[in-house]
């Protein structure tokens, strides 16, 4: 039994240190939207490996991630806001490495922003 404890702790040393040498930067950041124009939450970044959209406020946040469309309260990608739950877009495969634009549908709101690159 013991052996088994220190082979499984090595493996996930093991894995750990693979997913870690992959990613050499990660950060977080927060944006304040607002109703009135489309704001660049976050620059182009062809090494973008991970990317993560989660509205943390109480009204709806609509985002572009593809560089070149404007977002307006009607159109874009819908980060809902419901009492107690944020919406969230995760980007993990298929990552976006273009401008992401966003804007809200009323008031000014807060959008968390995690993002990981190489």
């Amino acid at each position: 039994m013991r052996r088994w404890g220190w082979g499984l702790a090595l493996v996930l040393l093991l894995e750990r240190g693979v997913a870690v040498a992959q990613v050499t930067s990660s950060h977080h950041h927060f944006a304040l939207v607002g109703a009135t124009s489309a704001v660049t939450v976050r620059p182009s970044r062809t090494n973008r490996v991970f990317l993560e959209l989660l509205n943390d406020s109480t009204n709806s946040i609509y985002c572009t991630v593809d560089g070149t469309t404007t977002p307006t309260a009607s159109d874009g990608i819908r980060l809902q806001a419901t009492a107690g739950r944020s919406d969230r877009a995760v980007f993990d495969r298929n990552v976006p490495t273009a401008v992401i634009s966003c804007i809200s549908d009323t008031g000014q709101n807060r959008l968390l922003i995690l993002e990981s690159y190489k």
